[in-house]
């Protein structure tokens, strides 16, 4: 290189590896400066945590600062040296886990290998028809109208109105004729067989129709009668007929009737017997047996041999004397009953006197129909001018 002149001092002049560059620099500030000392391989390191305190000593170990990797200038031994792999080297796909392959690194594949991603349109080849299997002939055909074209889906020869050829009726499957169009404009004729019966009988059986159907009017026994008919309205003599046919109207009472269409107290006339009735009009039949003993004797007399209905005894009144209540003796009466067919039972006694009347307990006791009801005089002391009444109800 050319030469280079520093006429002023201080100055610093550098120059790069190759020799082709030079520097001038200023000098800058003193600094501390190297140790004096040392030794051949020994290398410049720190003595202590002072600032610029340094020392020289032998370099360290270690594979990085093994004299022959720093001394070797071969870069593949030097890779070799340090365990590094070679520029060019081969290991297992699984080991490519970042960066991209060069296409010459790719290697041809089956078309069956490829089971994911998307091909780029590129990658597709042009195939001839020839090439697809399964294409009829109409791939290759355009589309039109003539005879080597295919049709367009909305072509309107599909759609278009047209005069059906001769055909049958059953391929007649939806729609309904219209009577304009000799049809019945309906979809349904439950009553066909009118028309298809074989004659005029047989399309009256089809309706349902009987004889009457065919027979003219009149009064004849051929023939029927018209609406008007007078023997359909005219008055005639019932036939003798059951109670029970009578299902409306009213008999007056001239025709044995009652006139009335409810009778609230039918249970009257339909009662078993008098006490029943008397039941059902809610009232009481009340009757007495009434005498006169002129003069008292200890004997039996008899007020009803034969009860003939159920009755009670409702009062009871024995008294002797006169009127103005003097005289008549003293006695002992009492009221019995016998059932029939049972045994002489007492109803009750009374102590008779002048001024006795209507004892209490006599009343409200049951006599049985047929019974025999009496008074018994038991004893008596000169009892004259006895009045007696007993009461019942039934």
């Amino acid at each position: 290189m050319t030469s280079v002149t520093v006429s002023s001092t201080p100055f610093q002049v550098s120059v790069d590896d190759a020799g082709t560059s030079v520097t001038v620099a200023a000098t800058g500030p003193a600094g501390q400066g190297v140790p004096a000392g040392g030794s051949s391989g020994q290398v410049l390191k720190k003595s202590s945590s002072t600032d610029y305190a340094t020392e020289w000593g032998s370099a360290g170990s270690g594979d990085l600062l093994a004299s022959n990797n720093l001394s070797e200038v071969n870069a593949t031994t030097a890779r070799s040296n340090l365990g590094a792999a070679a520029t060019n080297h081969n290991h297992a796909a699984g080991n490519i886990t970042s960066g991209t392959l060069a296409v010459d690194r790719i290697p041809a594949l089956a078309a069956s290998k490829i089971t994911s991603g998307t091909l780029d349109a590129a990658r597709i080849p042009t195939l001839s028809t020839s090439g697809i299997s399964g294409l009829g002939d109409s791939a290759t055909k355009d589309v039109g109208t003539a005879s080597d074209e295919v049709a367009a889906g909305n072509d309107s020869r599909f759609t278009d109105a047209r005069t059906p050829v001769a055909h049958s009726a059953d391929l007649v499957t939806s729609g309904t004729l219209a009577v304009a169009r000799g049809g019945t404009g309906v979809g349904a004729i439950p009553m066909v067989g009118v028309i298809s019966a074989a004659d005029a009988g047989a399309a009256r059986t089809v309706l349902g129709l009987g004889t009457a159907a065919v027979a003219a009017t009149g009064t004849g026994s051929a023939n029927v009668i018209l609406g008007n008919d007078s023997r359909l309205t005219d008055d005639r003599d019932p036939n003798a007929h059951s109670a029970d046919k009578i299902t409306s109207g009213t008999l007056a009472v001239a025709r044995g009737g009652t006139g009335v269409t409810s009778l609230a107290m039918v249970s009257i006339p339909a009662a078993a017997d008098a006490a029943a009735a008397r039941t059902v009009l809610g009232v009481t039949n009340a009757g007495s047996y009434t005498g006169h003993i002129e003069t008292g004797a200890v004997k039996e007399f008899t007020l009803d041999p034969a009860v003939v209905t159920a009755r009670t005894i409702t009062a009871v009144f024995i008294q002797s004397g006169n009127q103005s209540g003097s005289g008549g003796g003293t006695g002992t009466i009492v009221l019995k009953v016998k059932p029939s067919g049972g045994a002489v039972a007492t109803v009750g006694s009374v102590s008779v006197s002048n001024s006795s009347g209507a004892p209490g307990s006599l009343s409200n006791t049951s006599i049985a129909a047929d019974a025999r009801l009496f008074l018994d005089c038991t004893a008596n002391s000169s009892l004259v001018d006895v009045i007696f009444s007993v009461e019942y109800s039934e």
